[in-house]
């Protein structure tokens, strides 16, 4: 084979570009870090732990009621926290948890 595959086309003559002068590019000046300064760290306290008091039944051990017991409020209402749920359910009962 001769080298007739390799001819390669002629080149068209280029009309000469303008170079670009390069910018120079300005170097950053590195900051100087500063030193963060140690923070001691406080010792934490412990917590003292509550003891639960036990709640005192209503009922005696004997199977009576404890009649000054908190939960057996006065005037035949529902005691204490209960008083207010009575109430919010039933309306009808409004008149007992006054305090009458």
């Amino acid at each position: 084979m001769t080298g007739s595959l390799l001819i390669q086309s002629p080149q068209k003559h280029r009309t000469p570009q303008k170079k670009k002068k390069k910018k120079k590019k300005k170097k950053k000046k590195k900051k100087k870090k500063k030193k963060k300064k140690k923070k001691k760290k406080k010792k934490k306290k412990k917590k003292k732990k509550k003891k639960k008091k036990k709640k005192s039944s209503a009922v005696l051990p004997d199977g009576s009621l404890d009649e000054d017991h908190p939960s057996h409020g006065g005037h035949g209402a529902a005691g204490g926290h209960e008083q207010r749920l009575v109430y919010l359910l039933h309306p009808q009962h409004q008149v007992l948890h006054r305090g009458h």
